[in-house]
């Protein structure tokens, strides 16, 4: 569940929206990072931030400034 939360958290922020656009990869990493240990199991975080910087996590509906 701690992953899941993790994830889903930073599906929403890269993902595009009618009312706003989807923010970079980059700059959602740093929202969870501010929420670490707060909102989100710091551990989880770590991991996903690591995937997506490595390149191992790749989201499949982001926008157009996620890593490919």
């Amino acid at each position: 569940a701690r992953s899941a939360t993790v994830v889903d958290a930073f599906d929403a922020m890269i993902t595009p929206r009618p009312y706003r656009k989807g923010m970079p990869g980059e700059e959602a990493g740093e929202e969870l990072r501010r929420s670490r240990g707060v909102q989100f199991d710091p551990l989880v975080v770590d991991a996903i931030i690591s995937l997506y910087e490595e390149g191992n996590l790749q989201p499949l509906h982001g926008n157009n400034s996620s890593k490919k």
